[in-house]
């Protein structure tokens, strides 16, 4: 069973917006991912869909089988460990601009960086 599964996944604001379109993807456990893409291609709404905060308007969100949307008590731990993230989550969304100023040998030693720290905390 994937840790993290997310079927079809669309995000359409009440303004016609769409932010998210039929995103499909599987984690297994342990795995780490990352979004990259420019402003405003869904990678803030996506991971707030993941973690409950946001609906989707279409799709389905499972964590280790639970429906984010139907079975929210599942997905508390997962929420949990991606709030108590705070030196992380203000790395991850700050990420974009950090790049850009980066050399790419600096960017892999920050994302080597990154990497580390997420194993370290997970592992335990």
């Amino acid at each position: 069973m994937e840790a993290v599964a997310l079927r079809d996944l669309s995000k359409t604001y009440p303004n016609g917006k769409q932010a998210v379109r039929r995103v499909s993807l599987a984690l297994e456990e342990g795995e780490v991912f990352g979004f990259l893409g420019p402003n405003g291609a869904g990678k803030s709404t996506t991971m707030n869909l993941m973690t409950g905060y946001l609906g989707p308007t279409e799709g389905e969100i499972l964590v280790d089988g639970h429906s984010v949307t139907q079975e929210p008590e599942g997905t508390l731990l997962f929420r949990w460990d991606f709030a108590d993230g705070d030196e992380l989550l203000r790395w991850l969304l700050t990420f974009g601009d950090q790049a850009e100023l980066l050399e790419p040998a600096d960017l892999r030693r920050e994302l080597g960086a990154l990497a580390k720290k997420i194993s370290e905390k997970y592992d335990s």
